[in-house]
């Protein structure tokens, strides 16, 4: 949620509001420092986990500025009161995290437990086997 969701829930809200393509392009860029200012700042990943994480957030927001975009051409460019359609939309991205966090929040409470079991099945009298594997220096 923290690397995918919330990047694409800012891309959205940046094509919303910013009209020229290059306040868009500075404001995804500026975007893209924030979040990995936060992942640090707060304590949730250090400096190389945040380069590592670049690539992830940057399609993500992508992702965001391109639907944003094509919402802003469909919806906002032609709706007769913009500024509340717009309002309407930009209440999208906080919810789209709130939801994202609660669906989450069940996998991170309760960790998945795996059996991971091998078997050999050998066609012999136990008592033989038994003998063979003393002699094995390693099991």
């Amino acid at each position: 949620m923290l690397f995918l969701i919330v990047p694409v829930a800012a891309g959205f809200s940046v094509a919303l509001v910013a009209r020229r393509p290059n306040r868009t392009v500075s404001a995804a860029l500026l975007a893209i420092l924030g979040s990995l200012a936060c992942l640090i700042a707060f304590g949730r990943e250090g400096v190389l986990c945040s380069l590592l994480a670049l690539p992830i957030i940057v399609v993500g927001l992508g992702l965001g500025v391109g639907i944003g975009l094509l919402i802003r051409k469909i919806f906002v460019d032609r709706a007769s009161h913009q500024a509340t359609t717009m309002g309407f939309l930009l209440l999208i991205g906080p919810i789209l995290i709130f939801a994202g966090a609660r669906i989450e929040r069940p996998t991170l409470e309760h960790p998945r437990t795996d059996v991971i079991s091998n078997t050999v099945e050998v066609s012999d009298s136990p008592e033989h086997v038994w003998t063979n594997i003393q002699s094995i220096d390693s099991v």
